[in-house]
């Protein structure tokens, strides 16, 4: 297993792993070998076993277990959810990956993330996920890539509410530009908070998006 630095303020919540080896199969149940062995795909293989090895090792190192043979990630209606010891925990989850490595997010509150290998994206691509104010708030920023910054960052909105609809539904405004990402305000129909994106190591840029308030009482959000 290699375990890709995230930024310091992340450490404890959120974890990116890739290159899980055979040694590592040893961490998981007999049912989630079995479920890994299923793809018919490596680079699938890889990337289910890197995200789910990424919950273990945030379950371990948040004392919510001693042995990651414990901690599972069980399916939801278009959210994850956290088992430890068999048992479904309060903590909210959310996975991803690409290119063959995963990432994972635990939280006391409703969290997104999502990670994305840098790659060419055309501009004309920006019609499927931005709106007219956010692709001039994307032409502002001085970062390498940043088309990637803003669709990992919406892809992360995506994943925090579970919704159809969302890259039409929400808003982004620019509040900081850093040196290895974006902090993004969010608001759509039922909730606000931020999405901020870091470019990490080996090409891989991640967005971690949080509610920080609720708009409507009794729904989704």
């Amino acid at each position: 297993m290699i375990r890709i630095e995230v930024p310091e303020e992340w450490r404890g919540e959120v974890c990116v792993v890739r290159e899980v080896t055979g040694e590592d199969l040893a961490l998981f149940q007999p049912r989630e070998r079995e479920r890994i062995a299923s793809f018919p795909r490596e680079k699938r293989r890889a990337e289910w076993a890197a995200s789910r090895l990424a919950i273990k090792l945030l379950a371990v190192e948040n004392g919510l277990c001693a042995d990651p043979l414990d901690c599972s990630v069980d399916s939801a209606y278009r959210r994850p959810s956290l088992s430890i010891g068999g048992r479904r925990h309060e903590r909210e989850v959310s996975i991803t990956h690409s290119s063959g490595a995963g990432a994972a997010a635990l939280s006391a509150g409703r969290i997104g993330i999502d990670l994305q290998k840098v790659r060419p994206l055309a501009e004309r691509a920006t019609k499927f996920f931005l709106n007219d104010d956010e692709v001039e708030a994307w032409r502002s920023v001085p970062l390498a890539d940043s088309l990637i910054h803003f669709w990992c960052a919406k892809e992360a909105g995506y994943k925090l509410h579970a919704a159809p609809g969302w890259y039409r539904g929400v808003r982004v405004g620019l509040r900081e530009v850093r040196r290895e990402g974006v902090i993004l305000d969010y608001r759509d129909s039922r909730s606000e908070g931020t999405i901020r994106t870091a470019r990490l190591r080996d090409g891989f840029i991640l967005a971690l998006a949080r509610m920080e308030q609720p708009l409507v009482a009794g729904g989704d959000a």
